[in-house]
């Protein structure tokens, strides 16, 4: 059975400081035993980021969200994916990205949504989430960009791809053929995040934007396909966007 990308995250802006450590969102619940990604494309305020660790994230009624793959694309630009798998979820809470070490970000975008049908055993979801892969692009290259499947996918199993856009917010045109797109989130002129999801096997996941300004990171995730998937639905991104 297929991966299905059903509905996430709702939340509200924050636009009350200049620069900030941590993102706070809006009420947010996770249900029993169900895959959930959560993404983040963060551009630092202090110019290269440099921290001491990982940064966290925590909340929405998971024990334990857990870094499953982070790119760093020209020193001060970053995309993560966060994953968790609850078997009693503690019921509605924000959820909290706090960045690492003494690190700040001027502008953050974070959405969030949930993989029915995909495997949701093992610690945070551990199971769920087979392989990653990154990868980074220059401003001026292409107005495409692409990330590999890297081993090579297992037949059966869905494909998501992150893509972070730095120094434009770059509209989409078109993604990969046999893709989902799940929305374009963009703070103006300055980031764009947009995630795509389809629910059989792929060699890559890539996304063609209106230029090919602003430099670019992207993440590929495979999800284990589990024995049964439910219904679709729809993504709902947010983005918190702390100006200088």
């Amino acid at each position: 059975m297929a991966i299905v990308v059903s509905s996430a995250l709702t939340a509200e802006t924050d636009s009350t400081a200049s620069n900030s450590s941590t993102t706070t969102s809006g009420t947010f619940n996770v249900n029993a035993n169900t895959l959930y990604l959560v993404a983040v494309t963060v551009n630092s305020q202090s110019g290269t980021w440099a921290p001491s660790g990982d940064p966290t994230l925590t909340g929405g009624g998971a024990s334990s969200w857990v870094l499953a793959a982070e790119v760093e694309s020209f020193s001060s630009r970053q995309v993560y994916v966060f994953r968790t798998s609850e078997a009693s979820p503690s019921g509605a809470a924000a959820l909290t990205f706090t960045a690492p070490g003494s690190e700040t970000y001027n502008f953050l975008i974070i959405s969030a949504w949930q993989v029915a049908g995909a495997t949701a055993t093992g610690t945070a979801g551990a199971d769920g989430v087979v392989a990653t892969n990154t990868a980074t692009q220059d401003q001026g290259v292409s107005a495409t960009t692409s990330v590999s499947a890297s081993p090579a996918m297992t037949s059966g199993n869905g494909a998501v791809g992150v893509f972070g856009v730095y120094g434009t917010s770059a509209a989409v045109v078109s993604v990969r053929s046999g893709y989902t797109n799940l929305g374009n989130t963009t703070i103006a002129g300055n980031m764009s995040h947009v995630v795509i999801y389809r629910a059989d096997t792929d060699t890559a996941a890539d996304v063609t934007y209106n230029s090919s300004g602003g430099v670019r990171a992207a993440v590929f995730v495979e999800v284990e396909t589990a024995a049964a998937a439910a219904s679709a639905g729809q993504v709902v991104t947010t983005y918190y966007n702390h100006i200088q």
